[in-house]
This record gives C-alpha cells, sequence and structure tokens, in this order.
C-alpha cells in the first residue's frame, strides 16, 4: 500500500497539530512536505501549529473538488489510512469523469 497522497482532485487541505506531539506531528509534515510544488498555487492550504496547551482538537481534513470532505484524527489514523481513502475516493471522482466524458 502506498502512503502518499493523490492531490490532483483536491481543492482544500486543513492541518492542525502540535509540533510536541510526535505521532501526529510527523505525519502532519508529511502530508504538507508531499504537495507537489505546481499544486500550491491551485489548492487552499491551511496549516496550524496548535500549542501545548491548546485545547482545539488536532486534525487534517481533505476536501476534494465535489465538496466531499474527509477529516481524520492524526493520533487514530495512519498516514497509510488516510492515502488509501483519498486515493479510492479520487479514483471515484476520475471514474465519474470518464463517464460523464463519454455520456
Amino acid at each position: 500500500m502506498s502512503s502518499s497522497i493523490v492531490f490532483s482532485h483536491l481543492s482544500k487541505i486543513v492541518v492542525k497539530f502540535n509540533p510536541l506531539n510526535t505521532k501526529s506531528s510527523k505525519i502532519c509534515r508529511t502530508i504538507l512536505s508531499g504537495i507537489p510544488p505546481k499544486m500550491k498555487s491551485t489548492l487552499e492550504l491551511t496549516a496550524e501549529c496548535l500549542p501545548p496547551s491548546s485545547k482545539t482538537k488536532e486534525g487534517v481534513s481533505f476536501m476534494f473538488n465535489d465538496k466531499k470532505q474527509l477529516a481524520y484524527d492524526p493520533n487514530d489514523t495512519t498516514l497509510q489510512i488516510m492515502a488509501h481513502e483519498v486515493q479510492r475516493y479520487t479514483k471515484k471522482l476520475k471514474l465519474k469523469e470518464t463517464i460523464e466524458k463519454f455520456a
């Protein structure tokens, strides 16, 4: 299973994490560093580093071009699961586009 996220059909990514939490910060930094440079101009990106005393919940949220949103808690979910679910939904969007193109 690939742990790289497909960014082609994403319109927005929101990442909130505590940099002192080793598990969640690693996942969030990996997602942020994996965004291709050409996508950074078209993708709405919000990254927030939370202080250790923050009551705000850590999270990663992906919004697709069709307004579907997938949200995850980086403390409870692995990067591989996030990447797999984003990739699966991206395949659905590609199939839908192909059907609409030839219909």
